[in-house]
């Protein structure tokens, strides 16, 4: 008997994590439906913050927090220091600035941020909602994720180093 309320006891927990799942997964895709309405762009927040914070674009990402579309912006200056800048998707202001002691690997020969941006673009209808330079094993992989009209994610990787489309 105790097998077999352990068994339902997991089952039905089982049960709601794929409910909670589908509902954060719905949830999400609602959050980019319209991004047109946005007024700034991930290159109108990148020129924002890099106006604030002269320096390399390491990650760009939209966030929605309470129905607000909320760009999060990493820059390294030449100190190797990180500051992360949150810019208003509608306004284009800053909304916060926090400096962070992350460091980061070198970044002087690394494809830059708007090049690999115009390079998804080129083959990419939609939005860059989110990029990211990750180091993966001594590797810097540009991580690049697009939601097109029709609320369609696709994700790119691009060699930091190279430029190559991965």
């Amino acid at each position: 008997m105790k097998k077999n309320l352990s068994t339902a006891a997991a089952a039905g927990s089982g049960i709601v994590a794929v409910t909670m799942l589908g509902a954060f997964v719905h949830a999400d895709s609602l959050n980019y439906a319209d991004l047109s309405s946005l007024e700034t762009d991930l290159s109108q927040a990148a020129v924002v913050a890099l106006n604030n914070h002269p320096g390399k674009i390491i990650e760009a990402e939209l966030e929605m927090e309470h129905d607000q579309a909320i760009w999060e912006i990493e820059v390294v200056d030449e100190n190797n220091q990180v500051t992360k800048l949150e810019i208003d998707g509608l306004t284009g202001d800053i909304l916060k600035t926090k400096a962070s002691d992350d460091r980061t690997p070198n970044l002087d020969n690394i494809t830059g941020f708007s090049e690999v941006a115009s390079l998804v673009q080129a083959i990419e209808n939609g939005e860059i909602v989110e990029m990211e330079l990750e180091d993966e094993d001594g590797d810097l992989i540009w991580e690049i994720e697009v939601v097109d009209a029709s609320n369609k994610r696709s994700e790119y990787r691009v060699n930091g180093l190279t430029g190559e489309l991965l």
